[in-house]
C-alpha cells in the first residue's frame, strides 16, 4: 500500500551569499518567474507566494516535504542550464545551497509570506512590494481587470513554435495558462493569490504585516537550516519508489550490493542522507559507505 506524505507549509529559499547573480536582464526573470510555474506543474505543490532577487529566490509552498525538495532541486536544476545556454556558465549551480523551513501555525505564515514580500526592500529597492514586478506580491489586492496584457493569449492558442520560442521548456504545460508578449505566464495562472489576500484579511491586515520588520527573525530560522534531512519514514517512501523506478523491483532485498551503492549516493547527494541513516535503510555497513560516498 502507498504511503501518502504529509503536506503542509514549507518556506525555501536559495543561499544569496553563494553567488553574485543569476538573474541579469528583465528577460532572466520572465524566465526565471516562468520556472517557478513549472516546477509547480512538475511537482503538483501550490504555489503560495514567491519573489526572485538578483542572486537568490524565496518561495513559500504547500506540499509534502519531498514536493518541496523536488521543486528547489529541479528549480536550480533547470536554472544551471538556462545559464549554461545563455551565458555558457558552468552548470555550479545546481550544487547552490537551499534551505526548506517547515511552517506550523497560521501566524508564522503570515510573517513568512509579509517576509518573502518585503525582500526587495531589504534588498534596496525604493517601492512598493505590490510595485516589484519578480514577485506575487505584484498580484496583491489589485483589480483584476487591470492586471496582465490585453494582447496576451492561452497557451494553447500558441503555435509549436512560439511555444518553445516564448516559453522555452520542453515540457507539456496546461493549455488554459495565459502568456504575455515577452513570454511571461500570468502569476494568476499558478499562484495561490486568494488563499493569501484571505489570509491577511483585508489590505489593512497585509499592510500591517508588511510594515513588520521580522527579517531578524527569518533570518536566523534561515541561518540555522541548511537544507532539510528526510527521517526514515519519508525517506523509506522515496527508497520504495526510487529502487521500482530504477531496478524495477519492489524491495531492496533484490538488489546486490553493486546496486546498493549506487542507490547510496543517491541518497547522500539528492536526499542530503547520513551514512549512518542510508546504511541502516539499505541494510548494509556504514564501514562500507565511507569511501563510496
Amino acid at each position: 500500500m502507498e504511503v501518502r506524505e504529509k503536506r503542509g507549509y514549507y518556506h525555501l529559499c536559495t543561499d544569496g551569499t553563494r553567488i553574485s547573480s543569476i538573474f541579469k536582464e528583465d528577460s532572466d526573470f520572465i524566465a526565471g518567474a516562468n520556472r517557478v510555474a513549472i516546477c509547480k506543474h512538475i511537482t503538483g505543490v501550490s504555489v503560495v507566494s514567491f519573489t526572485l532577487m538578483d542572486n537568490h529566490i524565496h518561495c513559500v509552498l504547500y506540499g509534502s516535504l519531498e514536493q518541496c525538495r523536488c521543486f528547489i532541486l529541479k528549480y536550480v536544476q533547470l536554472t544551471s542550464m538556462y545559464n549554461q545556454c545563455e551565458y555558457s556558465v558552468s552548470k555550479s549551480l545546481r550544487q547552490l545551497k537551499s534551505s526548506i523551513i517547515p511552517i506550523f501555525d497560521e501566524s508564522v505564515l503570515r510573517k513568512t509570506i509579509s517576509y518573502v514580500h518585503r525582500n526587495p526592500i531589504k534588498g534596496g529597492f525604493r517601492f512598493l512590494p505590490s510595485e516589484y514586478m519578480w514577485s506575487s506580491s505584484y498580484l496583491m489586492y489589485k483589480c483584476r481587470l487591470t492586471v496582465g496584457n490585453q494582447k496576451s493569449r492561452t497557451i494553447q492558442s500558441l503555435t509549436f513554435r512560439e511555444r518553445r520560442s516564448l516559453l522555452r521548456t520542453h515540457f507539456s504545460l496546461p493549455g488554459d495558462w495565459i502568456v504575455d508578449p515577452s513570454g511571461l505566464i500570468d502569476y494568476r495562472c499558478y499562484v495561490e493569490y486568494p488563499l493569501v489576500e484571505r489570509l491577511f484579511r483585508s489590505p489593512a491586515g497585509y499592510i500591517y504585516f508588511l510594515s513588520q520588520k521580522n527579517e531578524g527573525e527569518i533570518d536566523k530560522t534561515l541561518g540555522q537550516s541548511q537544507n532539510v534531512f528526510l527521517g526514515d519514514k519519508e525517506l523509506r517512501c522515496v527508497l520504495s519508489r526510487l529502487i521500482r523506478e530504477k531496478y524495477n523491483v519492489e524491495g531492496i532485498i533484490y538488489l546486490n550490493m553493486p546496486q546498493r551503492l549506487e542507490v547510496a549516493r543517491i541518497l547522500k547527494y539528492e536526499y542530503f542522507s547520513t551514512p549512518k541513516q542510508i546504511a541502516r535503510l539499505l541494510n548494509i555497513k556504514v564501514e562500507m559507505l565511507k569511501d563510496f560516498i
